[in-house]
């Protein structure tokens, strides 16, 4: 709850301040990006050179998560310093094939 959501629960329906949270709106600290230290370990441990732009997808390869634009947009960076990191699901076999087919 916000400051403004409790005190619209004490005017409006009277609840009791105690029996409520405020909730802030602030994202946790291991939520946050990390600092310089931290990414060039990463990167030494993933071996990215630094030069390199990094794509990270995270999560299922379900069609709503559209990983197909994802392999298309690869496709057309292939000149660049571009690598594409996959954490979570396999790929299906239709976008291994379609891996294959795109040459990434």
């Amino acid at each position: 709850l916000s400051e403004d959501n409790v005190r619209d629960l004490q005017e409006i329906l009277g609840v009791e301040r105690e029996r409520m949270t405020i909730l802030h709106n602030a994202v946790p600290a291991h939520f946050r990006p990390p600092g310089p230290a931290a990414r060039s370990l990463a990167r030494r441990q993933l071996e990215i050179s630094d030069d390199c732009f990094a794509v990270m997808h995270v999560g299922t390869v379900e069609p709503r998560k559209n990983v197909d634009a994802i392999l298309e947009a690869m496709a057309l960076l292939r000149d660049e310093s571009v690598i594409f990191l996959k954490v979570g699901n396999a790929f299906t076999p239709a976008q291994e094939a379609r891996i294959g087919a795109l040459g990434i």
